[in-house]
């Protein structure tokens, strides 16, 4: 593979820091979005630089992976699909601010840049991965000390209001002050990011490069991340990431069950101590169970998942060239009469294969479509230990977005992580691009 930037003598030093720049600045995705230059968070403007610096490599790349090639195609192809979509509502009446869409333009080749800088770390420095995963495992302490269990919490409630109450919702900044001036319980911990379901894409990108890096370097720090990681999951109170990572528990236990790796009884115990114990100690010391909502499938929002999915299909399948606000209303009514639960008039699909539709038109799921036979086939191409791994890793993540509004097409940036080190994998027996 070739190195489009020189890493001998005195530039050396220079690629070091371009890559320990560019390894930071992927972490710190949705953390410092509250700080943004003409309307850009800075950590997307400091991609941009190093994207357009490694303009040459891209292209190099381009030309040589043909899985890397037909991801960016894909790319572009939803790009083309989202001009049509807003063509269509604009031809359809349908209000649009004009910078809005511009944003959301960007959106998409950002998209491109991000998965880039991922590939480029993946293919040419080895601890570039290692860095991310440093990052994230910080914003995952200070979710760890923002739980009532915890003897940091009200600290760590100051330093987020502190210094991320931009990555805040609208109004989040007054219902945390609230919460730490009037003294009551935020059980669902978000660390440095706006909200927990944020939180929870980031757990599970950060889970699936854990267990990646186990495999390529059998090293149990990696498996203490991982019951970490999923120990915040909990944490979280996020149905769908829990159940994403005890997919990959599962595929840990199989990968020590076929000999290899270290003792399976440490991680089950572990794992299983992990939840036991916080449960045990959530319920005696706080005097309720903050876990119960995990368990719960009953409440509104559970019983909302399937009248909200076949509302958003309806919706897609009426305006298949793009959904406008007032006939989405007009099926969310009429499915309301019909289930009578609230959550169909506030909430949007909760599905994130189903907002394909949304965002780029029915014909977006033929590109999904597309994306998901230009992965099998390069699965096909890598050796059997590391395909199973990649199915496994690839169910978990499509497991928790069948839940949630996002994913790697639509705003899910962190996904793009693990999506470039598969890229990056061995393809068809040539030799492999990374040492990842």
């Amino acid at each position: 593979m070739l190195n489009i930037i020189p890493n001998q003598g005195k530039y050396k030093f220079l690629t070091t820091v371009l890559f320990l720049f560019i390894a930071i600045t992927l972490g710190l995705n949705n953390i410092v979005v509250g700080v943004k230059v003409f309307g850009v968070s800075i950590d997307k403007l400091f991609g941009l630089f190093c994207f357009l610096l490694l303009s040459k490599s891209f292209f190099h790349d381009f030309k040589y992976n043909k899985y890397f090639r037909k991801i960016n195609m894909i790319f572009v192809g939803f790009l083309l699909l989202k001009i049509l979509k807003t063509e269509s509502l604009l031809l359809q009446n349908e209000s649009m601010e004009s910078g809005l869409i511009l944003m959301d333009m960007a959106k998409n080749i950002f998209f491109i840049m991000y998965f880039y800088l991922a590939y480029f770390l993946s293919t040419r420095y080895v601890d570039g991965y290692k860095i991310i995963i440093l990052v994230l495992f910080l914003g995952f302490v200070l979710a760890f000390f923002q739980h009532p269990l915890t003897p940091l919490t009200s600290e760590t409630m100051d330093f987020k209001l502190e210094y991320f109450s931009g990555n805040l919702l609208k109004g989040g900044s007054e219902k945390l002050e609230d919460a730490i001036n009037y003294g009551y319980e935020v059980t669902r911990v978000s660390g440095p990011y706006g909200y927990s379901i944020t939180l929870s894409y980031v757990l599970i990108t950060a889970a699936i490069i854990t267990i990646r890096l186990y495999l390529k370097e059998n090293s149990l720090k990696y498996i203490a991340l991982f019951i970490f990681i999923f120990f915040i999951s909990l944490l979280s109170l996020t149905r769908s990431v829990i159940l994403s990572m005890l997919i990959l528990s599962f595929y840990l236990i199989y990968y020590f069950l076929k000999g290899r790796g270290s003792s399976i009884t440490k991680v089950l115990v572990l794992l299983l101590l992990s939840f036991f114990s916080v449960t045990l100690l959530s319920y005696f010391i706080i005097g309720n169970d903050p876990f119960m909502r995990v368990f719960s499938f009953n409440d509104s929002s559970a019983n909302a998942r399937l009248p909200l999915l076949l509302t958003g299909i309806i919706a897609v399948i009426e305006n298949p060239l793009g959904v406008p606000t007032a006939a989405y209303m007009e099926v969310k009514d009429l499915m309301y009469m019909t289930y009578q639960n609230h959550h169909i008039l506030t909430k949007t699909s909760h599905n994130g294969i189903i907002n394909i539709g949304f965002e780029y038109t029915f014909l977006g799921y033929f590109l999904f479509a597309f994306f998901i036979m230009e992965t099998r086939s390069h699965l096909i191409g890598i050796d059997k230990v590391k395909r199973t791994f990649w199915l496994c890793a690839l169910f978990s993540y499509f497991t928790h977005v069948m839940f949630h509004n996002e994913m790697m097409f639509i705003s899910d940036y962190h996904s793009l992580l693990f999506l470039a080190l598969l890229a990056s994998e061995t393809n068809n027996g040539k030799k492999e691009l990374c040492r990842i």
